[in-house]
């Protein structure tokens, strides 16, 4: 059937900053506002986001509402229904990774399986409300521990920018349906020795 969800949000040290909601995925069809506003409609039970920067107020009153809709018949025989998934507040400052840019590949795995090493690609797409000059930086960690770590320079011109960095992994510990071993990529944009940005990701080989 259908359903209403009410939240009051805490913005008031979030001005001057890049706002989003990021959704794990609502079961059916859901409509988001802000304030009353309508500012995205999502029709399938998959992850999504929508940036609100401008429809806040600042003021710690700020009022998020999600209309869900379980529309019957489905093809699913049952998945729940609403909000069943983790829902986040994010938000960024003037340098930014865009949600879900990261991108990690390996392709030259044919050739690493003879010498048991993982060259992995690192596609980011950086934005930044000016130019500048900041440092990338990449961690790669499996069970805790630092595996690997690469630091690179980079030129940021204002928007959007794609860097690539390339890190390679020896005798990496293989995924697998019996073992879901996964590694952790940090990533972190510093200008000045300070984090502007920082994330993390998880993936497996």
């Amino acid at each position: 059937g259908d359903a209403w969800y009410r939240f009051k949000l805490k913005t008031a040290k979030l001005e001057n900053q890049k706002v989003y909601i990021y959704f794990d995925g609502i079961y059916m069809e859901s409509d988001v506002y802000i304030n009353g506003t309508k500012v995205k409609s999502n029709k399938w039970y998959n992850p999504f986001y929508v940036e609100i920067t401008d429809y806040l107020e600042y003021d710690n009153a700020d009022i998020l509402t999600i209309f869900v809709r379980n529309q019957q018949p489905s093809s699913r025989w049952y998945s729940g229904s609403g909000i069943i998934r983790n829902a986040y507040l994010v938000s960024v400052n003037d340098v930014e990774i865009g949600i879900n840019d990261i991108n990690i590949t390996t392709p030259t795995l044919e050739n690493d399986v003879k010498t048991n090493v993982a060259n992995t690609k690192i596609d980011i797409k950086i934005n930044s409300t000016t130019d500048k000059t900041a440092n990338l930086v990449n961690e790669i960690y499996f069970n805790g521990s630092l595996v690997k770590s690469n630091t690179t320079q980079v030129t940021l011109s204002t928007g959007s920018n794609l860097v690539t960095d390339n890190i390679q992994i020896n005798n990496p510990t293989l995924w697998d349906e019996y073992n879901g071993n996964l590694y952790t990529l940090k990533t972190y944009i510093k200008e000045g020795g300070a984090t502007c940005y920082s994330s993390e990701t998880k993936y497996g080989y």
